[in-house]
């Protein structure tokens, strides 16, 4: 049997330094959803404008986008 508190740590604690062959895949629609944000953010200083629009408009041009 494993120590619980050593699992724990193991689940919850990042090494201090990454290896660096470490790799990570951007995801497309994270790609598609990153192209947006500086148009969102100048979006979001209108009168009117929130996040939650902003959104709503995301979903309905990007469907299969980020929840």
């Amino acid at each position: 049997m494993s120590n619980p508190e050593s699992e724990l740590e193991r689940l919850t604690v990042r090494p201090a330094k990454p290896a660096a062959s470490t790799q990570y895949e951007v995801l497309p629609q994270y790609e598609v959803l990153r192209e947006r944000f500086a148009k969102m953010e100048q979006e979001l200083l209108s009168t009117g404008v929130s996040r939650y629009l902003l959104w709503l408009e995301y979903k309905q041009q990007i469907p299969e986008g980020y929840q």
